[in-house]
């Protein structure tokens, strides 16, 4: 009985010892980054608002993240590999972009998950 107590508490030591000794890893996140940011080349979403204008959303980090992102005519997948799952006339698809990349898409599209690489 003595042994094994001593068993389960040299383990749950070891145990407990490599979560204060190991570094933790980095998080991954996806987040919405100012378009105008130079510091980063962030994955961008061009937006049409009316007939002749258009707006950006830019987004930066490793992860994927979920998103509903109506009217979308350009992708540009900026400094990394970017994953875009979208909607056009009822059908999903998927397109994946290396760095330095982009598409116009024929007509405006739905954006629902981004995934940087």
């Amino acid at each position: 009985m003595r042994t094994t107590l001593k068993k389960i508490t040299a383990a749950a030591a070891v145990a407990i010892g490599a979560l204060l000794v190991l570094p933790a890893g980095p998080a991954l996140a996806i987040g919405q980054v100012s378009c105008a940011d130079n510091k980063v080349t962030p994955a961008k979403l061009n937006i049409k608002t009316s007939a002749s204008t258009y707006t950006s959303r830019c987004f930066s980090g490793a992860g994927v993240t979920a998103v509903s992102i109506a009217n979308v005519q350009r992708v540009e997948a900026g400094g990394n590999t970017l994953t875009v799952n979208y909607e056009l006339a009822g059908l999903y698809h998927t397109k994946t972009f290396t760095p330095g990349t982009h598409i116009n898409f024929g007509s405006v599209v739905r954006v629902y998950e981004l995934r940087i690489w």
